[in-house]
């Protein structure tokens, strides 16, 4: 037995060698980018199942411009369809035209290249992702122009998206195109905020602040906390925000930790991260019978929604 047992850890080593060398090698996949092969001067490498590319190749492949700030370790693309979007070392924030974004994945840094997993890097510089076998295919989607009779609703449909994805990615505040309007239709994923422990924590922010209200008041307060994100006086994640010492009572009460959301309540939270906005860029929102604070009640009101008020 005293033989046996060393020679029995030895051969598991063995089986578990390979696995351990794989989930960080170099892949042997071959990419295509509009059907023409690339070859990277960076090694991929795949983690956690992912395929890493690097950020700067791939956005220079399609004449995007990039540029790197050592400084501040981040990188900044300026794309062919008038997108900028914003990388930090180290980060799951992402800027795309200012807003911010929480991806689920920091971007890599190895030797001096920031990399991405490779459906992130495509479908925020608007290209459709195709994997067949160990073939990549990377398809720029033109900008859909908008014909007569088209409405968001149909364009949505025709692109299997929603309406209100369609404005968030072009910047709409109006659910009327005009037609020969071009519009974006690949739509990020980090856009979508599939998220899940972000979208269970604000569900369950909003159940306990606004379980009792309507619909669109639970909304509404998710629309505060999204809001927030792109807010330089706010931490820049949602469980930062909601975290934040002194901002909300069922958090300071402990109270949040034995709410359970309900089905309005996880709905309400996709529609704010999705991007509704009931309440405008309000950032602030508190019961109106209750609130002594003089601060909340100075601020510049936006709308009243049941209980509670809401202001910037």
């Amino acid at each position: 037995m005293k033989v046996l047992r060393p020679l029995l850890i030895l051969f598991g080593l063995l089986i578990l060698l390979p696995t351990f060398a794989h989930a960080h090698s170099s892949p042997s996949c071959q990419i295509f980018v509009n059907d023409h092969k690339v070859s990277f001067q960076e090694p991929l490498f795949v983690e956690s199942g992912r395929l890493f590319v690097p950020i700067r190749f791939i956005s220079e492949q399609l004449g995007a411009a990039v540029e790197w700030n050592g400084a501040e370790r981040k990188v900044l693309i300026k794309s062919p369809i008038n997108d900028q979007i914003l990388f930090f070392a180290g980060s799951r924030g992402v800027q795309i035209n200012g807003s911010k974004y929480i991806m689920d994945v920091s971007p890599l840094m190895r030797n001096d290249r920031m990399y991405l997993p490779i459906r992130h890097v495509s479908e925020l510089l608007h290209l459709k992702v195709k994997w067949m076998d160990n073939t990549v295919q990377l398809n720029q989607v033109p900008l859909y122009e908008v014909q007569e009779g088209d409405s968001l609703s149909s364009i949505s449909a025709k692109f299997n998206t929603t309406e209100q994805l369609i404005k968030v990615r072009n910047s709409l505040q109006s659910s009327t195109v005009s037609p020969k309007t071009k519009l974006k239709v690949v739509i990020p994923s980090v856009m979508k905020n599939e998220n899940q422990d972000d979208l269970l924590l604000l569900a369950t922010l909003i159940e306990a602040e606004a379980g009792d209200e309507p619909f669109i008041g639970q909304v509404a307060v998710g629309n505060v906390i999204v809001n927030r994100i792109n807010d330089s006086r706010f931490p820049d994640t949602i469980e930062a925000i909601i975290n934040e010492p002194g901002q909300f009572t069922p958090v300071s009460t402990g109270r949040i930790n034995s709410v359970k959301p309900s089905q309005s309540s996880i709905e309400a939270a996709k529609k704010a991260l999705q991007g509704e906005k009931p309440v405008k860029n309000a950032v602030y929102f508190f019961n109106k019978a209750n609130t002594t604070n003089q601060f909340l009640l100075a601020r510049e009101v936006v709308l009243d929604i049941g209980n509670h008020r809401f202001t910037m």
